[in-house]
């Protein structure tokens, strides 16, 4: 509680509010190491030559503590995901483009809490998106594009995975429309 005074920090203001403030209470060190690899398969015969790759895969170590404390180390930090990838197959001929994204996301911790029984996880998810692009004729195009084809949910416990705290289906979103530039 701000006192009353001219000496309150304040220069007088701000008598009788409550005083909050937010800050940064640990340490963290974050190494990792990212690889990925990108190529059109021009070299393969016919219309195979149209088709593309691409991969990239992450990995991340985590290592800090939450207090001032540098004994209580842990090296399972609040929102950083250990480990992602993605893998692509994309055809790009005759004014169509078109991709098959896969995307993975290893399970991370959510929420930290003093109350052990509230810690929450985030599940591993893996999910398929498709995009498609036709050239109908130059600044003209249509698209057609699926996210999250298979509807795989968001799901997150709370301590153990067999503990669900929610499951959340966002669904499959699809988008058609046309393109243009005039």
């Amino acid at each position: 509680m701000v006192e009353d005074g001219p000496d309150n920090g304040f220069g007088g203001l701000f008598s009788g509010y409550e005083f909050r403030t937010n800050r940064n209470g640990g340490s963290a060190t974050v190494e990792g190491i990212e690889l990925s690899y990108s190529q059109q398969l021009n070299f393969l015969p016919g219309i195979l030559g149209a088709l593309g790759v691409v991969a990239n895969m992450t990995e991340l170590r985590t290592e800090g503590t939450y207090t001032s404390d540098e004994s209580a180390i842990t090296d399972d930090l609040e929102g950083f995901v250990p480990r992602s990838a993605n893998l692509g197959l994309s055809f790009q001929e005759f004014g169509f483009e078109g991709r098959i994204l896969w995307n993975y996301r290893s399970p991370y911790l959510r929420a930290r809490a003093t109350d052990p029984n509230r810690i929450s996880y985030r599940e591993s998810r893996a999910a398929f998106d498709i995009t498609t692009k036709y050239r109908v004729r130059r600044g003209l195009e249509i698209y057609a594009d699926i996210a999250n084809v298979f509807d795989v949910a968001e799901r997150q416990y709370d301590v153990f995975p067999e503990r669900p705290g929610y499951v959340q289906y966002n669904g499959r979103q699809i988008s058609v429309g046309i393109s243009g530039k005039f």
